[in-house]
């Protein structure tokens, strides 16, 4: 039980699979946790931040991996796809009892809790946002289940953040690029910004209490709040004020971190020692690699008012579009990137827990 006894051993009730790009394992991944959960007592409760388990991928139009689950498990899905007779013309569907619908919908229809009653295939569709995701993880918790796992991607992260999801385990492959080199890279990037630093108890607690998308902390330790209504699309307006701030130690997103608001914070990181952008949460990152290390070449931090656990990294060695790495040298050299650069985070071949 390597994967799930990495969730068991901190106590993970809510795991979250993401993958860094389609096709990288992460069903793959799912389906190995959902094995080695068989093995024990617990109640699985399923979910996913899009569509999973269908036979043929939509936009490749490749066979994608079926999921399997046991009787007894709890899955959220859409009532349309609660009620197939089959997953794929594959007629080894499971065979579900419908529990609840819920107020919630995706673009497949309204989203129903329903129980396996005798185990098989399902195919998986929940809320791409992170209310409903939490809510229908309260949902799932709520009725039973003592371990739920939810099947996301790389654009959806920012829904699995603190609050959601208690582990995340990163899918990550050769679909990311043709080079061996680059898919390790930008791998180790993105774990790293998972693991961005919270910061302390006394400062978290004084930056919750001010409301505001975007805040500024000087070196008295004051906040100041800015009146912009979000991050996105206010970069310009948010950086002429701050350069209005001639104490400057922190700025505070509460959004989402991108590349452009990054990218000019880098002035301010190598003007002034011990500068650091803090974001509520990591999953909060979305910055790509080039930019995230100038920021840091240029002396910048990243710090979070909360943290997330990063459990594990599984990698594919194979791509759809026809390339594919050796298995055993992509391991090794995942793995030794990752311990260089200090990140405590195990890895594994997907392939090997298939």
């Amino acid at each position: 039980m390597e994967l799930l006894g990495l969730a068991l051993r901190h106590n993970c009730k809510v795991i979250s699979v993401v993958g860094m790009v389609k096709n990288a394992g992460k069903t793959v991944t799912l389906n190995r946790l959902i094995r080695e959960a068989t093995q024990t007592n617990l109640c699985l409760g399923l979910t996913s931040m899009g569509h999973d388990g269908e036979h043929n991928d939509v936009l490749w139009g490749n066979a994608k991996p079926s999921i399997w689950v046991p009787q007894g498990s709890l899955i959220a899905t859409t009532e349309k796809l609660a009620s197939l007779t089959q997953v794929g013309q594959i007629p080894a569907q499971a065979r579900l009892k419908l529990l609840a619908l819920t107020p919630y919908e995706n673009a497949l229809g309204r989203l129903c809790v329903a129980q396996v009653m005798a185990q098989g295939l399902v195919e998986l569709a929940g809320p791409v946002k992170r209310r409903p995701l939490a809510a229908i993880i309260g949902i799932l918790r709520g009725m039973g289940a003592d371990l739920v796992l939810a099947d996301g991607a790389i654009d959806r992260v920012v829904s699995v953040g603190a609050g959601v999801s208690e582990g995340i385990i990163l899918a990550s492959g050769a679909s990311l690029d043709q080079s061996q080199r680059e898919v390790i890279h930008r791998t180790v990037v993105r774990v790293e910004q998972l693991l961005s630093p919270a910061v302390t108890e006394s400062l978290g607690a004084a930056i919750r209490s001010v409301e505001a998308a975007v805040s500024v902390l000087d070196h008295s330790g004051s906040i100041t709040a800015y009146d912009f209504p979000s991050v996105l699309g206010y970069e310009l307006q948010i950086m002429a004020r701050l350069r209005e701030n001639t104490s400057l130690k922190a700025v505070l997103v509460q959004g989402a971190l991108t590349d452009k608001l990054l990218t000019a914070l880098s002035i301010y990181a190598s003007r002034q020692s011990d500068f650091t952008v803090i974001v509520s949460c990591p999953c909060n990152i979305l910055v790509s690699v080039g930019v995230w290390e100038s920021f840091k070449a240029a002396g910048g931090k990243v710090a979070s008012l909360d943290s997330v656990r990063v459990l594990a990294v599984t990698l594919n060695p194979c791509s759809p579009c026809g390339w594919q790495f050796d298995a055993a040298n992509f391991l090794a050299a995942a793995r030794q990137t990752i311990a260089q650069v200090s990140l405590q985070v195990p890895v594994y071949d997907v392939c090997q827990l298939e």
